[in-house]
């Protein structure tokens, strides 16, 4: 049997083009895909997430993301697509955009109240979002040891 094709039960055929029966283009694919792996990264920092001390939750949930990053870069490549995701405001990845945020500006919020972090929430939250985002593509690309990042972390908080 070819490598391409196979059968695994009698009138069931498999191919590279299975997908394309459920998804009218390549694009159509690739935002299923955005969207799925999109949840699976965002709720791999909300798990991190305990709500019992504002900076281990801040520390986790930024250990998480890039984790989650080093684990599947593709997939991370994708999620930040700038055609697929152009934030809360626009594009296909738009709802899941609006989560992340939330997840971020309740954590900062969060950490402002306990006077862990200082300074208008919004601004702070991006600032944080920089420094994580910055941080996995560094691991990402092997400039940054995976194992330096929660030294990292721990410094912004301090």
């Amino acid at each position: 049997m070819s490598s391409l094709v196979r059968s695994d039960k009698v009138g069931a055929v498999n191919s590279h083009a299975a997908p394309y029966k459920h998804f009218a283009s390549q694009d159509g694919l690739r935002t299923e895909l955005a969207r799925r792996w999109m949840a699976s990264f965002i709720d791999a920092q909300e798990h991190a997430v305990t709500g019992t001390d504002a900076a281990a939750d801040l520390l986790a949930a930024g250990l998480a993301y890039v984790d989650w990053a080093a684990e599947h870069p593709s997939r991370f490549a994708l999620v930040f697509d700038p055609v697929l995701n152009r934030g809360t405001g626009a594009g296909q990845l738009s709802s899941q955009a609006a989560r992340h945020e939330q997840l971020l500006q309740r954590l900062v919020v969060a950490a402002i109240e306990a006077g862990v972090l200082t300074g208008p929430a919004e601004v702070t939250g991006r600032w944080l979002w920089a420094l994580v985002h910055g941080l996995a593509t560094l691991v990402i690309l092997g400039q940054v040891p995976r194992e330096a990042v929660p030294e990292v972390l721990r410094r912004a908080l301090a």
